[in-house]
């Protein structure tokens, strides 16, 4: 199943689940089977419903905390998911495509590809800010985004524990 990753500004749980609701309205699919996770390592992860107003319902109690205590949100938007995972500077949202028959991409899919990067804004510079700050500044700060970025997907991976214990040996 191919997958579509983007960085996005972290934002407290009620905006992540709002952002879900607002998809599912803005592509006519109501998202379907939301789990969270509370915990990075080994976590079970939790079904819960988006349209209970229980005081019970496990979301409900969490979002009145006004922050961003859950660390992965999984939605299905028909056949294709929309995970949003809390990382260390912004947040991952990662949108898992069905493959595509006779290489053509489902419209159902754009529709979920788009509305995700419409209403997860997604983290990086602006223009204004390059401005702003001048080209030497921004070129700096750029560098450093690639670099971190390269490092947080090497440890994920685990590729440097990996080559570092092979460069000992």
């Amino acid at each position: 199943m191919p997958e579509h990753k983007f960085r996005a500004h972290r934002v407290v749980d009620a905006d992540v689940i709002a952002a879900y609701k607002e998809m599912g309205e803005d592509i006519g699919v109501e998202p379907r089977s939301l789990t969270i996770q509370l915990a990075q390592q080994h976590s079970r992860s939790i079904s819960v419903s988006l349209g209970e107003e229980d005081a019970d319902n496990p979301l409900n109690v969490l979002l009145s905390a006004n922050a961003a205590i859950i660390v992965r949100f999984h939605a299905y938007f028909g056949d294709v998911a929309v995970t949003v995972t809390r990382e260390d500077i912004a947040d991952t949202v990662a949108v898992s495509l069905p493959d595509a028959q006779d290489g053509k991409v489902h419209a159902q899919s754009a529709a979920v590809l788009a509305a995700a990067h419409q209403r997860f804004r997604e983290f990086g510079r602006t223009p204004e800010l390059d401005e702003l700050f001048g080209g030497e500044v921004a070129e700096f700060y750029h560098q450093r985004d690639a670099t971190l970025q390269k490092l947080e997907s090497l440890a994920h991976d685990g590729s440097i524990v990996a080559r570092m214990s092979f460069v000992r040996h």
